[in-house]
């Protein structure tokens, strides 16, 4: 996964300043991986991204040329009432449960409680009206935000209910990040960073991008599905009618429903900066395997999103290879001994904290390569006149001016690598760890600190996205090694590494067989055959 050197350097894509990067100082790793990705977005999150972003792009709208950024507007919907219906009113659960309160007065009731609670400053409030015209009983609204409630990702963290989420399967279940002051409400970069816009692009630009789009539309944006049906209606939709629940029939909307239109926010998308990387063509062909699989469509969402983990780690990985020039293909050392044989946990230790220095490294080399094509700065470097330097900095990274009192243009170029490094955002050293953790890839110990070790959930999704019907292990893992660069077994560490001892390898790949075992993925025909199964495979592939 290594892209011509050349190329790693200064040809990336133009882009406008059409407010991408208005609000950012220093573009080194933007331009280096893209615009952007923080540390607090997880990889769920950056699958829900993704599909807000299909949500609001018709197919085939977004046109891709090889010699221009893609330039767009998107919509984001608030879907405030949705939302304060799951994760934030007090009243319904207390007055479902309340014996007190007659079966005919209930609804009424929490309509009287849930509008001052909703909208304590307006008088007479009826927000909610439209749930009694669609619903026969409160109890029946209970029902239906139980179940969806039941949907709820990461329930475990307790965050803000504009920044709660739900799993999807239809566009109306898709409740993106915001930020609320008063009744303003305003689309939060913390959760939704743009993670999502980038593998947004990265699937648009790959080969496979109309079998995608057309995959994600069938399982995730169905606006027919009926627990999708139920969302629309929770919010309150112009088109929600009663009969959205039990038959096709039509009939005009209410009064009510009228005003019940869904209010949104519009953003730019953010910034991929090569038009081409085979990066792009894995994680497409990886979603299709996914989506096309005969896995549940309610189950396909987490495999889905860590298989997008190991994507993302890849082409983050892949381009810091490129900008530091680096020959050697890209490897990853998994223990799945879960720590028990010392051996390979070190390696694998090893192995991913040279993946964060590497990272660290590629941005003194980035910096150095562009600026060694800017006129002014090799000007500067001859004179050793640091204002110069400074600017031809502010030239080339778009950085306000810098402050640095350096002794030399050299020391000045190292105290500006230095503040790349130690940036609190988009900095993809520290990113590495949150990523690969979330995405079943990385374990943490104290005392002895990270190290890729593959989880079983991340185990399933490779085997979805890797195996069709039935092949042999050694099989299974050379197809790890070429796409992920992944080791094992032995077979893969003397590729990688020459002529070496082998035997914690050789524990890791019967730890590997045991818990495929376990899973029910594996057969063992004879004590030479292992077979690796995949139980969902579909019946039949797209053309």
């Amino acid at each position: 996964m290594v892209m011509d050197y050349a190329q790693a350097s200064s040809k990336r894509l133009n882009v406008e300043d059409d407010g991408i990067f208005s609000s950012v100082q220093m573009r080194v790793q933007e331009y280096m991986y893209g615009h952007r990705i923080l540390n607090e977005q997880v990889p769920y999150m950056i699958v829900l991204e993704a599909l807000t972003v299909y949500a609001s792009k018709k197919r085939g709208s977004t046109i891709v040329s090889s010699g221009y950024h893609e330039k767009f507007i998107y919509e984001v919907p608030y879907r405030e009432k949705l939302r304060f219906l799951l994760f934030q009113d007090r009243n319904l659960e207390q007055i479902i449960s309340d014996t007190k309160i007659p079966l005919s007065y209930k609804f009424k009731s929490w309509k009287e409680s849930v509008n001052k609670q909703y909208q304590p400053s307006i008088e007479n409030n009826k927000a909610f009206d439209y749930l009694e015209e669609i619903f026969d009983s409160l109890h029946n609204v209970h029902q239906a935000v139980k179940l969806l409630k039941s949907m709820e990702l990461d329930i475990i963290n307790s965050r803000r209910w504009t920044s709660r989420f739900l799993s999807v399967s239809g566009p109306d279940m898709i409740l993106p990040d915001f930020n609320i002051k008063g009744n303003n409400w305003s689309y939060d970069r913390r959760f939704f960073a743009r993670g999502g816009e980038l593998i947004y692009l990265m699937l648009n630009r790959s080969s496979h991008a109309k079998r995608v789009k057309k995959l994600i539309e069938d399982t995730f944006l169905n606006k027919d599905d009926q627990i999708n049906k139920i969302a629309r209606i929770l919010s309150g939709q112009q088109e929600d009618k009663k009969s959205d629940l039990t038959s096709d029939s039509k009939s005009e909307p209410s009064d009510s429903q009228e005003n019940n239109k869904i209010n949104s926010s519009q953003t730019t998308i953010g910034y991929l900066p090569y038009h081409y990387h085979e990066s792009y063509d894995l994680i497409a062909s990886d979603w299709c395997k996914i989506l096309e699989s005969q896995l549940p469509k309610q189950l396909k969402f987490e495999p889905l999103f860590r298989i997008t983990g190991i994507n993302l780690l890849g082409y983050l990985i892949a381009r810091t290879k490129a900008i530091r020039g680096a020959e050697e293909p890209t490897y990853i050392i998994a223990d799945l001994t879960d720590g028990e044989n010392r051996k390979i946990r070190e390696a694998a230790k090893t192995n991913f904290n040279q993946h964060r220095f590497e990272a660290q490294n590629a941005v003194k080399c980035y910096i150095e390569i562009i600026l060694s094509e800017n006129d002014r700065w090799k000007s500067s470097l001859e004179s050793n006149n640091i204002g110069e330097a400074k600017k031809a900095i502010k030239d080339c990274f778009y950085t306000k001016e810098l402050e640095e009192k350096a002794e030399s243009v050299e020391k000045l170029k190292d105290d500006f690598v230095n503040l790349a490094n130690k940036r609190s955002r988009n900095n993809i050293n520290d990113y590495l760890l949150p990523l690969s953790r979330n995405s079943g890839l990385v374990t943490t110990r104290q005392g002895i600190g990270p190290w890729f070790a593959i989880d079983d959930k991340l185990l399933v999704a490779l085997v979805l996205a890797s195996v069709d019907e039935a092949v042999e292990l050694q099989d299974f893992l050379a197809c790890l090694h070429k796409k992920y660069g992944l080791i094992i077994g032995p077979v893969e560490a003397r590729k990688a590494f020459g002529e070496i001892r082998t035997e914690a390898y050789n524990t890791n790949l019967v730890a590997l067989e045991k818990r495929l075992t376990q899973l029910s993925l594996t057969k063992r025909l004879s004590d030479d055959c292992a077979f690796v199964m995949n139980p969902y495979t579909p019946k039949k592939e797209y053309d």
